[in-house]
């Protein structure tokens, strides 16, 4: 919340401790972003964009989101990044981080 700029490169990650369904609103958020639900094994599942400002819930059609990353609006599009493809970090999983 109360974000007014992103880096190009920059995102944000939210950690859920149980697999679940996601909801995210873009409360006070003054910039579109792109927000990819993904699974415990870095699995994006889907890609939804969302509107600045919109308190409207974004809901996951999976109940298996482990992850939500937001980025800029299109970042995903822009760099070739579709559902089925694995987030890592670095040459280690996403929960390696945890």
């Amino acid at each position: 919340m109360h974000r007014r700029g992103l880096g190009e490169d920059e995102g944000m990650l939210f950690l859920y401790k149980e697999p679940q369904q996601m909801m995210m609103y873009m409360k006070d958020t003054h910039i579109p972003l792109s927000i990819a639900f993904i699974d415990s094994a870095g699995v994006i599942l889907e890609i939804r964009d969302m509107e600045p400002m919109d308190e409207t819930p974004v809901m996951s059609a999976s109940r298996k989101v482990r992850f939500a990353l937001e980025v800029n609006r299109g970042w995903f599009a822009k760099n070739g990044i579709v559902p089925g493809a694995t987030v890592k970090a670095g040459k280690s999983d996403l929960l390696s981080l945890f």
